[in-house]
């Protein structure tokens, strides 16, 4: 890997760590100070408009980076088009969804809170001026607008969480943290949106049509991640819900290493489709390598991880984490097939292997959580997950990507699985486990040659020049 992907790369995964970090934290806190019934309002709501949040997050925003890194000279055009594209699936679906039926469960401040809840479709974490510094490779800038982003808007949330403000309250202080951000970012931006009409919104049909196959293809992963909640709530209730939820969110965490990565590397890919497989290899065995050692970490630690973030009540969900965060396992080497395709123009082929993917998460969960519940839902989502790269694999196109980034992470997953193994062998008390298989796995790695110490010296100085 070059220097300069390596040092964009180091900078993307401190950004998303950094920004996911304090929304945890907040979260965290919202769920100790809020009454049940407030958090619950929050996280329905949360639940609702997700799907939506998403498809905007990860399809027009994915398109729209790769199109401005393709050709910066119409910056400005794609960034109005993304502008009004956002706008136009707040006005036309994200608003009356939130209107008419997720505030439609209860009174006036349901709809109240439902409809601040839906600005996180129009603006989200000022995606639209983060998506404009991915393209021009500006990742410091990128670094700065999550962050402000991320400080406005978790300060905010705090301030209502301390004033004793409720679940309406607290959607609307995050919606205004990045209003305010992409109000300032605009402001800063060195593109301005060129907005001339037609050709806008001919620009931004132009996006969505991109877009709506990864939309599409979102929707299904979150569905194939989610499905479980479902059927757990049918078979065995509210509360071992709650503990699968509590094991997703830190799980979700490991899965955006793999993310935080390709905020450098995609507007790459993109500017250059004809290297796809040659930034892939190069980024392949690092980014297997980092996730790995987290899931491994936070899987042997997940007895102790889940009581201490989310509480004693909470304890039982250790034994779903320690499954679930297997799934990022996929996302290591999911994620550069992704993008590729997405490089290439293929994305459309996503779709049809995350459908498979998604009939696969429904009916394991259905087969497998009456019989072991918590544990049989975890299990359901990390086997479906990679149900989606097997399908991948069986399709030509394809193949070679898969086969590239598989042979890219293979040792690293052999290794955290022999550490795994070795922690549980052990049998070590709390709180060593998790500590004993870092530490095991980083030693492993560094005996068996998969991490070298020119590695190592290229990371420290990717880290200086990301600061």
């Amino acid at each position: 890997m070059s220097q300069g992907l390596a040092r964009g790369a180091t900078l993307g995964l401190l950004t998303v760590v950094v920004e996911r970090g304090i929304g945890f934290a907040v979260l965290l806190v919202a769920a100790r100070i809020l009454a049940p019934s407030e958090f619950g309002i929050y996280t329905y709501l949360l639940a609702g408009i997700a799907p939506l949040q998403v498809m905007a997050d990860q399809g027009l925003e994915i398109v729209s980076v790769a199109a401005m890194a393709r050709e910066s000279r119409r910056a400005g055009m794609v960034l109005a088009g993304l502008l009004l594209a956002r706008f136009t699936l707040w006005l036309a679906v994200a608003l009356p969804l939130a209107v008419m039926l997720l505030g439609n469960a209860g009174g006036g401040e349901l709809r109240g809170a439902a409809l601040l809840a839906s600005g996180l479709v129009l603006v989200g974490p000022s995606m639209p001026y983060r998506s404009l510094a991915r393209a021009r490779g500006e990742m410091g800038r990128v670094f700065a607008v999550m962050l402000a982003d991320a400080l406005l808007s978790g300060a905010l949330m705090m301030a209502v969480l301390l004033s004793g403000g409720s679940a309406g309250a607290l959607l609307g202080a995050r919606v205004a943290g990045s209003l305010l951000v992409t109000a300032v970012a605009a402001r800063l931006a060195p593109v301005t949106p060129r907005v001339q009409g037609a050709d806008a919104g001919a620009q931004a049909v132009a996006l969505a049509r991109a877009a709506w196959p990864l939309a599409a293809n979102a929707l299904l992963l979150s569905l194939v991640v989610r499905a479980g909640h479902l059927v757990l709530m049918a078979v065995a209730g509210a509360s071992a819900v709650a503990y699968l939820g509590a094991a997703s969110r830190i799980a979700e965490m490991v899965s955006l290493l793999a993310e935080g990565v390709m905020l450098a590397v995609f507007p790459v890919m993109a500017a250059e489709p004809e290297r796809v497989e040659t930034i892939a290899s190069q980024v392949g065995r690092p980014l297997a390598l980092l996730v790995m050692w987290a899931v491994v970490t936070v899987s042997c630690a997940s007895g102790l991880l889940v009581p201490v973030l989310f509480g004693a009540d909470y304890a039982a969900g250790g034994a779903a984490l320690m499954v679930l965060v297997w799934g990022a396992s996929f996302a290591a080497t999911g994620t550069l097939v992704l993008h590729g395709l997405v490089a290439a123009g293929r994305q459309r082929l996503l779709l049809v292997t995350n459908l498979g993917a998604m009939a696969m998460a429904v009916a394991l969960q259905v087969v497998l959580v009456p019989q072991f519940q918590l544990i049989g839902s975890a299990a359901a989502t990390v086997i479906a997950l990679g149900v989606g790269q097997v399908l991948l694999a069986l399709v030509p196109v394809s193949r070679p990507a898969v086969a590239a980034s598989w042979r890219a992470a293979l040792p690293a997953i052999a290794l955290a699985l022999a550490t795994q193994a070795v922690i549980m062998w052990a049998r070590l008390p709390q709180p060593w486990p998790g500590v004993a298989a870092a530490l095991l796995y980083a030693a492993g790695a560094y005996g068996t040659g998969l991490l070298r110490t020119d590695d190592l010296a290229r990371l420290v100085r990717a880290a200086a020049g990301a600061r």
